[in-house]
């Protein structure tokens, strides 16, 4: 697998060890501009954007632009690169150093992984066909990875809703904005079965891992875990792929 950061797209035979390199001052420029070659997407600039202007909320998973690694078709991967992900339009931002922001299609994306702005978390955003199908949605959504293992795989799949504006009538809500709502769901993919939707909660986490339940339900207890988060789903996953 070949990392484009210093080398052009023309050398594709370049050593691993400098592909490894994280691009800085010049060479970061370049990395970026080759991301835009690689995709053909140099035309795709986004203008000054006002869809969203007076619309309280955010289309965005993070606010902040964050520092992503971005994995395209043909084994090209891109280092360091400014990214922000629009859940709303399942489409990714990404800066280069002329200042303008670019759109990146789905399509044009194998996955990526996006840290938070001081860098403390990553966030593995991949395509999940079974979930795909399942919701009858486009197959280029993109889930979070939460946990990966032999037996499971648990995925975060963010989503947003636009609440239109609701002020008039003697049924109104009493809204006078437009609002973009977050609608985060959850989904565990066993081997073998069907996707399930589950919620952070200790009853949807025996639930969902029935077949060893009591060896589960054991180890909640004696590590104490909260299954009313993502942590203590991780670990209790962990466990279930070790028996």
């Amino acid at each position: 697998m070949k990392k484009l950061t210093l080398v052009s797209l023309l050398v594709f035979t370049a050593p691993l060890a400098m592909a490894q390199t994280i691009p800085v001052g010049n060479a970061a420029q370049q990395n970026l501009n080759e991301l835009g070659d690689a995709t053909n997407i140099s035309g795709m600039v986004m203008t000054y954007d006002r869809r969203y202007e007076g619309v309280k909320g955010s289309p965005f998973f993070l606010d902040k632009w964050g520092k992503a690694t971005i994995h395209i078709p043909d084994n090209l991967i891109f280092d360091n690169v400014p990214v922000k992900y629009n859940v709303y339009e399942n489409v990714v931002q990404f800066q280069k150093g002329d200042g303008k922001t670019y759109l990146l299609p789905p399509n044009k994306i194998d996955y990526f992984v996006l840290k938070d702005t001081l860098g403390a978390r990553s966030y593995t955003f991949r395509k999940v066909p079974e979930i795909s199908r399942m919701l009858k949605s486009p197959t280029d959504r993109f889930a979070i990875v939460l946990h990966e293992g032999k037996k499971s795989t648990m995925v975060l799949l963010p989503g947003k809703s636009l609440v239109k504006a609701d002020f008039k009538g003697g049924y109104s809500a009493g809204r006078t904005f437009d609002e973009l709502v977050t609608e985060n769901d959850y989904y565990l993919i066993k081997q073998g079965e069907e996707p399930q939707k589950v919620k952070l909660s200790k009853r949807s986490l025996l639930k969902a891992l029935q077949d060893k339940q009591q060896q589960v339900e054991d180890f909640i207890s004696k590590q104490n875990i909260d299954a009313d988060t993502e942590e203590g789903w991780m670990e209790t996953l962990a466990f279930y792929d070790s028996l």
